[in-house]
């Protein structure tokens, strides 16, 4: 029987590489790099490492393998122990088990120090010196259609928002935790809204009572998730971060209150999201973002810019009377170290032509 050691190998930025040894015995008669032409998880990588030898396999004409891989869960599942939810996996389930027609597979798991011929060759797509492996467009629709992804519409169009396009490649977040974060995000946005159109603090009681019969459901719906939710996220402290902030830099802000959550759009170039406060901050025009992170790590920050920067120069819904955009300010509320400062850039440009690398990964990813 061919033994066959299978890999997959994928990095933080879900770029990601497969490799698979086969061997006769004690002889080795071949073995295989490559590299995923679009992002990927882990997973992915390793369902398509086993797919990739399989179809070696099949091309040779053996009759019987026997796949060897360090990852349980693609064991698991392409031995019928498992099942998954997840329609990419699902795919490359079909995708494997419509390769074995014809041939006998036996999947056994081994420990990974028992792995490391074909990890070492997974791992050699980080020198992009071995073929592009492409995987079929249905596994990217659904990846589309389950990453979380947003749109928003406009005169008949659909466009992908700015966060979704900065943030694209953390397709494994776990759902339960994202809408956590989120819910309590659009909580923390509607008081203090609602404080800068009407200069009163509401707790969260208080506003569901005088929002609108919609955004009160909304609103009630967030907080019974945050509320009850695993992660116990609190919405006193970043209000409580508010107050700092404000008692100590309103004196160098104006705004109008139609600036206020602005929804902004680039028809050039097929994006959307929603501006928190554009405003003057020390005489330059700003985009203002509120955050609710419990920490500020640089990596964290140059997205949060990069968003200012998306934001600064979209072609629709900024005010006019806001003047040209020069500079972006990330106001941390909830912080697990007290901060009093916001963090500013005035490198909007330079930002803003990251996101647009960005925004080209996203299209040729997705499409869209």
């Amino acid at each position: 029987m061919i033994e066959i050691f299978t890999d997959g190998a994928c990095n933080k930025d879900r770029l990601a590489g497969i490799g698979w040894c086969a061997y006769d015995g004690n002889t080795k008669i071949a073995e295989y790099a490559g590299r995923l032409n679009k992002i990927a998880t882990n997973n992915i990588a390793e369902f398509t490492a086993v797919l990739s030898a399989i179809m070696w396999a099949k091309e040779k004409k053996h009759s019987k393998i026997q796949i060897l891989s360090d990852s349980q869960l693609t064991v698991n599942i392409l031995s019928g122990e498992w099942d998954t939810k997840k329609p990419w996996l699902q795919w490359l389930h079909h995708f494997v088990q419509s390769a074995s027609k014809d041939i006998n597979v036996d999947y056994n798991w081994i420990p990974r120090e028992s792995n490391a011929e074909a990890d070492k060759l997974a791992c050699k797509y980080k020198k992009h010196e071995v073929p592009i492996v492409t995987l079929p467009d249905v596994v990217y629709k659904d990846l589309l259609d389950t990453a979380n992804i947003r749109f928003y519409e406009r005169n008949g169009k659909k466009y992908p928002s700015v966060t979704t396009i900065i943030n694209y490649k953390r397709i494994d977040f776990p759902m339960e935790k994202l809408t956590q974060y989120g819910d309590r995000g659009t909580i923390v946005h509607a008081i203090i809204e609602h404080y800068l159109l009407h200069k009163k603090l509401l707790d969260i009681d208080s506003l569901i009572k005088v929002s609108e019969p919609k955004d009160a459901e909304q609103l009630r719906k967030a907080y019974m998730n945050v509320k009850y939710g695993t992660l116990n996220l609190s919405i006193n402290k970043p209000i409580q971060d508010f107050k700092m902030f404000w008692n100590i830099h309103s004196k160098y802000i104006e705004y109008k209150p139609e600036w206020i959550e602005r929804k902004v759009y680039s028809d050039e170039h097929l994006y959307a999201g929603t501006a928190d406060f554009p405003c003057i901050y020390k005489g330059i025009p700003t985009i203002a973002d509120w955050k609710t992170s419990g920490q500020y790590p640089k990596e964290k920050l140059l997205g949060y810019f990069k968003q200012c920067g998306a934001y600064a120069r979209a072609d629709v819904g900024l005010p006019e009377d806001l003047g040209d955009v020069q500079q972006g300010m990330i106001i941390p509320l909830g912080p697990r170290e007290p901060i009093s400062n916001p963090f500013m850039t005035k490198e909007i440009d330079a930002h803003f032509g990251m996101f647009m690398d960005d925004r080209a990964d996203f299209k040729e990813t997705y499409g869209v």
